[in-house]
């Protein structure tokens, strides 16, 4: 995780900016590894989409070019990468758009909203931010601090008036880690079945990375069949977003979605792939009897 240090005061720093410590540069916080830091609008930001429409946003997504959080490419190449038509990405495209999820950038290019999703440092994000909202055609005026690596006099977005709101946010930031193979487990899922995830990992609790709800109380909020949220379970553990506790109990896997400090993440890890393993015990011997039955009926 980012070391978020406390600024460093302005010093020769001309006018009001203040000099701000920058220290995650490397692939530590890019590389294909590296979390994501989700905000929480962004898995309400994944309703409304077809299924193919769906796989459009999956594709840009595990595309997105993590410093600079956009996406590059034709309508041509994104149809080929999402194995959809051109009529279904610009119709996705457009979607993204009107969801705040992407605004563009130039010919071919998108920009992933940094509020959503982004990686790095506070400053990193901000930045991002500030250049967001330039593509969508605001006018930027927020106060101005100066990044230590590079001697960038960064103008940061609106809501940061003051280089004291924006120690005051940095101090307070949090923010879920999303791991890339998340993008990979609910490519192609349908609305209903999205639907039924997002409610499930609004609802879990992070300390533990477990959900705690019965069928129906799913059933209750998501508006669809008993059948439909067992089909969704199902598709959910193949896919190996969670693993069946028991009855009532899920745990969501903490290699894709986590909270907390690493050491953390490790027992969280160890009790999911214990969990997983004894469950895949009980369906082989489940299978095991199937095929002794089979004969004798």
């Amino acid at each position: 995780m980012a070391d978020y240090t406390n600024p460093i005061p302005a010093g020769n720093a001309p006018g009001t900016s203040a000099v701000v410590r920058n220290t995650d540069y490397g692939r530590e916080y890019y590389g294909e590894q590296a979390f994501w830091k989700m905000q929480t609008g962004f898995l309400d930001a994944l309703f409304g989409f077809t299924r193919q429409e769906n796989l459009v946003l999956i594709t840009v997504l595990k595309n997105i070019h993590p410093r600079t959080n956009t996406y590059d490419g034709t309508i041509k190449g994104l149809a080929r990468r999402a194995d959809v038509d051109e009529k279904t990405v610009r119709s996705a495209l457009l979607k993204m758009q009107e969801k705040n999820i992407l605004a563009p950038v130039a010919p071919g290019q998108w920009m992933l909203n940094p509020r959503l999703l982004a990686k790095g440092s506070f400053l990193q994000e901000v930045k991002l931010m500030a250049t967001y909202d330039t593509c969508q055609g605001k006018k930027v005026h927020g106060a101005t601090v100066i990044d230590d690596k590079t001697g960038e006099l960064v103008t940061l977005p609106n809501e940061y008036a003051t280089v004291e709101q924006f120690y005051e946010a940095q101090a307070a930031e949090r923010f879920v880690k999303l791991y890339r193979d998340f993008f990979s487990a609910i490519s192609g899922l349908s609305e209903t079945e999205l639907k039924i995830l997002v409610y499930i990992l609004q609802a879990m609790d992070l300390g533990k990375n477990m959900y705690i709800g019965t069928m129906e109380k799913i059933k209750a909020h998501c508006g669809c069949s008993t059948a439909t949220v067992s089909r969704a379970m199902t598709q959910f553990v193949s896919r190996n977003l969670m693993v069946k506790e028991f009855d009532g109990c899920w745990r969501i896997n903490p290699g894709m979605i986590i909270t907390g400090h690493p050491r953390k993440v490790k027992a969280l890890e160890s009790a999911y792939a214990a969990t997983k393993e004894i469950n895949e015990k009980k369906a082989k011997e489940r299978e095991q009897k199937k095929k002794k039955a089979a004969p004798a009926a």
